[in-house]
């Protein structure tokens, strides 16, 4: 019985420890963040969330764990499903999506582009503002994506002002390209099929004015986001027979020991190897298939994980 309380405080004191350890990094990238955040002009939203407007472009900062995303909003309809990268080895592909090719060598050997529309989205890359902008972020940011409606730059190290500006810069570069060239090829697509219909339709008929319609962002992101806050529930639920585990040993120590010991002993254990289980199997990212749990660059994504570390998806 000793060894066996030994054991379940050796596991309660290694978890304790890399909690710890995670809430002190936490808490070094928000002071970190805080500090930097008035020269940014952004304002903190939450624990891990910092907010505001870089020359007109919404940003996001997202905290995670140790790392932070800087995350550009672009303001125009883009093709759904839009998922630009790094070309690079071991790359994660997002599921169902093949690698589209532009007709560009430059661009094609440099990036790996997604998306559910192919033709929208070789339109818009073939302008030549988005191109140009897209190889000089790329050059510059290996690890950035751009990802939905959003620009994204992981940074590994604690930030200064330098790099965030410099990171501004290019984020802001880039999202500006695509916007206005987005905006461009909508208004194209919009004249022109005015055209068609006041072509097509009788000469003494006035057509309507068409009311114009925003459109909402791309319902396969939320239903990607929507699919991993099942799934984080769904794993939290493995969390609570090592909870009722460790209670019942608990009560074992005062006295009654017999059943109770043995009952909470296999319902620690099993709650222990459904959370290590749950976490590679269950907590994997919905568009591209990562664990998010799995090592990845020397660092460990958490319970917590916001963005995916591997496709820079943001998951919530």
């Amino acid at each position: 019985m000793n060894l066996l309380l030994a054991i379940i405080a050796l596991l309660v004191l290694l978890v304790s420890a890399t909690a710890a350890t995670r809430q002190i990094q936490r808490l070094r990238l928000r002071k970190a963040w805080q500090k930097l955040a008035p020269r940014l002009e952004l304002s903190l939203t939450d624990a891990r969330r910092l907010s505001g407007r870089f020359k007109g472009m919404p940003l996001e900062v997202i905290l995670t764990g140790s790392s932070s995303q800087m995350r550009m909003a672009v303001q125009a309809e883009l093709p759904p499903g839009l998922h630009l990268s790094r070309q690079k080895p071991g790359a994660r592909r997002l599921r169902g999506v093949r690698d589209i090719q532009i007709g560009d060598k430059p661009l094609d050997d440099a990036a790996l582009i997604q998306s559910e529309n192919p033709a929208a989205t070789i339109r818009l890359l073939r302008e030549p503002a988005v191109r140009d902008a897209l190889l000089e972020f790329l050059t510059e940011h290996p690890n950035a994506v751009v990802t939905g409606n959003e620009v994204v730059v992981p940074l590994e190290k604690k930030p200064d002002e330098e790099l965030g500006r410099r990171v501004l810069r290019s984020q802001q570069r880039l999202a500006a390209a695509i916007e206005a060239s987005a905006n461009h090829l909508r208004q194209q697509a919009l004249e022109a099929r005015e055209q068609t219909l006041l072509e097509a339709a009788p000469s003494d008929r006035q057509l309507p004015e068409r009311p114009q319609i925003k459109s909402p962002p791309s319902p396969s992101l939320r239903s990607l986001r929507e699919i991993f806050r099942i799934r984080r529930w769904i794993h939290g639920l493995t969390s609570y027979p090592a909870l009722f585990g460790g209670l019942l040993l608990i009560a074992a120590t005062g006295g009654r020991k017999g059943p109770m010991a043995v009952v909470g002993f296999i319902l620690a254990i099993t709650g222990l190897v459904a959370q290590s289980l749950g976490g590679y199997f269950i907590l994997r990212c919905p568009a591209c298939g990562g664990a998010l749990m799995k090592n990845t660059g020397g660092k460990a994504a958490d319970f917590e994980t916001k963005v995916c570390p591997h496709c820079q998806m943001r998951l919530s």
